[in-house]
């Protein structure tokens, strides 16, 4: 199944890219280095779904305490056609998605980055916030920490 996420943020990003700006672009680094999944329906991987509208927070201390990894990027109900900033974990075969609500029947398209959880929450430690949110990063050093990690994944297969 084709993920029409994909299309939808290059169009996004080619948009974004007129405007400069000093603050890299989380997602520059998505599109580079992002998976593309699309999954029937939201798999909580047999645990209880956590707080809505928190899922940085939630996918990060779920990854952490689970050493799954963390994944940030956009994701988008079939029929919506709006991606929306997103986090949700990864177990190594699937999409774990402890924040979203949905029917088992409807298309989730998601493509983001996967972090392994203790970068991510370095990150989170440094800006003093969940999510990976670059503007927070002063000094810019965060950003190449995570470039560098996602590099040495980008030929792994998930």
């Amino acid at each position: 199944m084709e993920n029409i996420l994909e299309k939808t943020l290059k169009d996004l990003f080619g948009f974004e890219s007129k405007f400069e700006s000093r603050v890299p672009r989380i997602t520059g680094l998505i599109l580079e280095y992002g998976k593309s999944h699309v999954t029937k329906g939201i798999s909580t991987g047999g645990h209880a779904q956590m707080e809505e509208k928190n899922c940085f927070a939630n996918s990060l201390l779920k990854s952490l305490s689970k050493n799954w990894q963390y994944c940030q990027g956009y994701a988008m109900r079939e029929g919506l056609g709006l991606p929306i900033e997103h986090a949700w974990c990864w177990d190594g075969e699937k999409i774990i998605d402890l924040t979203w609500r949905g029917s088992e029947e409807e298309t989730f398209y998601y493509y983001g980055i996967h972090l392994d959880a203790d970068v991510a929450s370095k990150f989170a430690i440094k800006t003093s916030h969940y999510g990976l949110e670059f503007w927070r990063d002063r000094d810019g050093k965060s950003y190449e920490l995570i470039k560098k990690h996602l590099e040495g994944r980008k030929n792994e297969s998930l």
